[in-house]
């Protein structure tokens, strides 16, 4: 989970359906195509709970957008955050192979009434209550029993799949890493700091974060801090 910085004024074309209209549903496609794109910009173009791609373009399995927007504060229990950008998040279609997770789990954001008790990507604390494990497992730092279960039952951020792809981002990384220092008989924190600074932290070109980037800088970030370093 990334903190998300949100941008001060919402998409004009909101602005201009909330005249007219008072609930989500209702806005029309243009309003909602603008906050879509508001919100990858926002974010990176990474879903503001697993950190996987999300974009514009349609998933051909689920025939949709690989975006879709999510309210923090469920649109049940609060009708007067519904049209209220802040509230709003970009995240992906939450299904892999018929396995759900983000907002779309059962008994979980997709109830319409469940709120996470402590992750907020809206919170600027929020990457301090986590921890990750290199197998791809995100955990509570203090081991917070409110932290766990937003992790595992509300979001099911710790699904095998989802485990997985993190993992492979990270051999794939640290892979890089290593052809890139490959000739260095000994490695410091200098490189580590230097290719966190300029191969995981910035957005590329198209403004993407990398796919699970604070996974990725989490791994790195602890191998730096290591007095002793294994080039395996």
């Amino acid at each position: 989970m990334k903190h998300i910085q949100k941008n001060k004024k919402e998409p004009i074309e909101l602005t201009e359906d909330k005249k007219v209209f008072n609930s989500f549903e209702s806005l029309s496609g243009e309003a909602k195509k603008a906050v879509q794109e508001a919100l990858l910009d926002e974010q990176g173009y990474i879903c503001a709970y697993c950190m996987q791609r999300i974009s514009t373009e349609r998933n051909k399995k689920l025939n949709k957008p690989r975006i879709e927007i999510e309210h923090y504060l469920p649109q049940q229990t609060y009708p007067n955050e519904v049209l209220n950008y802040q509230n709003m998040l970009g995240v992906c279609n939450g299904n892999i192979n018929n396995t759900l997770h983000c907002d779309k789990t059962m008994n979980g954001k997709s109830d319409g009434t469940i709120i996470l008790k402590k992750l907020n990507p809206l919170d600027k604390n929020c990457e301090k209550l986590i921890a990750y494990q290199k197998d791809g497992k995100i955990i509570s730092k203090n081991n917070d029993i409110d932290v766990e279960n937003d992790l595992n039952q509300i979001l099911n951020l710790n699904h095998t799949q989802l485990c997985q792809n993190r993992k492979i981002a990270l051999d794939k990384y640290y892979d890089d890493f290593k052809k890139q220092n490959n000739d260095r008989t000994k490695w410091n924190k200098v490189l580590f700091e230097k290719f966190i600074e300029e191969k995981l932290i910035p957005k590329n070109k198209k403004g993407q974060f990398k796919e699970f980037v604070n996974f990725l800088i989490a791994f790195f970030e602890e191998k730096k801090e290591k007095g002793k370093y294994n080039k395996k």
